[in-house]
């Protein structure tokens, strides 16, 4: 399960390591924000500073946070979006929680992400309020409906012996 930029470290950990990976539960996930939600809304001096100066704090959102030039190299090397339908080889369930009013992430970016995935398990909920951490009690039991689901999901049964299930 991630946040944000964990539901986009999931999504390349799927496609790196699947043995690693069952299941893929994605909070307000934020894949290429480094690019498409950052780097494209600075301007010139903003991006002259982090790449000669290697950081420059950034308010976005409701916070500042440093936005350094390893974070913009890093995230460059790892942009998922850019494929198109059934670009991304991830085959575990995915589930995709994003409020339809998240300030800092548009939802539509999890749908991109959803037609990205060649999994066909991948089920997006969109809260129609709510922020980007996705913090009250709503916002709780969706996520642990969508944990619990992935482990359903993700659990095979052999129907060929009595004892599998």
């Amino acid at each position: 399960m991630g946040g944000g930029v964990g539901g986009w470290v999931g999504v390349v950990l799927a496609i790196k390591r699947p043995d690693l990976v069952r299941g893929i539960v994605g909070l307000a996930s934020d894949p290429d924000f480094t690019e498409d939600l950052l780097w494209q809304t600075f301007s010139d001096a903003e991006k002259d500073e982090i790449m000669t100066v290697g950081y420059k704090d950034i308010h976005w959102g409701s916070e500042t946070y440093p936005i350094s030039k390893s974070l913009i190299e890093d995230g460059r090397q790892n942009l998922i979006l850019r494929g198109g339908d059934n670009s991304l080889d991830v085959h575990c369930p995915v589930r995709l929680i994003h409020a339809i009013t998240d300030e800092e992430v548009p939802y539509t970016t999890a749908l991109k992400l959803a037609a990205c995935i060649k999994s066909r398990d991948v089920v997006c909920t969109f809260p129609k309020t709510g922020c980007h951490q996705l913090d009250d009690e709503e916002d709780f039991r969706r996520m642990r409906e969508a944990v619990k689901d992935v482990i359903e999901s993700s659990v095979e049964y052999d129907l060929r012996s009595p004892g599998s299930g």
